[in-house]
C-alpha cells in the first residue's frame, strides 16, 4: 500500500520502450514507500518535507536492470504520477530558504 496518494499513473511512451514493465512496477511500489531511490539527498529532504507539509511534488529515480535510469514524478495535489527516462531539469533544481 503507497503511503501517499499517487492519483493516476502515466508512463510516457520512451518508458514502455526501453524499461521493463516488472522494472516499471518495482520503481514505482519503491517510490510508492517512500524509498526515493538515487536523488539527491537535498531533494531525499524536500520529498520528506513535502509529504508532512504538502504543496510541492514528489520526486525520485532508480536505474534499471537495463542500465536505464528511471525518474518518477508525483504532482504537488498528489493527483497524477509520472514515469519518464528524462527528468524535467527546473523540476528537479533545489532551491533551500
Amino acid at each position: 500500500m503507497a503511503k501517499f496518494p499517487m492519483g493516476e499513473i502515466l508512463v510516457v511512451d520512451e518508458v514502455q520502450r526501453c524499461v521493463a514493465e516488472e522494472d516499471q512496477m518495482v520503481c514505482l511500489n519503491r517510490h510508492a514507500q517512500c524509498d526515493w531511490g538515487d536523488i539527491d539527498p537535498a531533494i531525499k529532504e524536500l520529498n520528506e518535507k513535502a509529504l508532512s507539509e504538502g504543496g510541492q511534488a514528489l520526486y525520485s529515480a532508480y536505474n534499471t536492470s537495463t542500465g536505464v535510469k528511471l525518474y518518477i514524478i508525483t504532482t504537488p495535489d498528489r493527483d497524477k504520477t509520472m514515469l519518464m527516462v528524462q527528468p524535467v531539469e527546473d523540476q528537479w533544481s533545489i532551491t533551500r530558504d
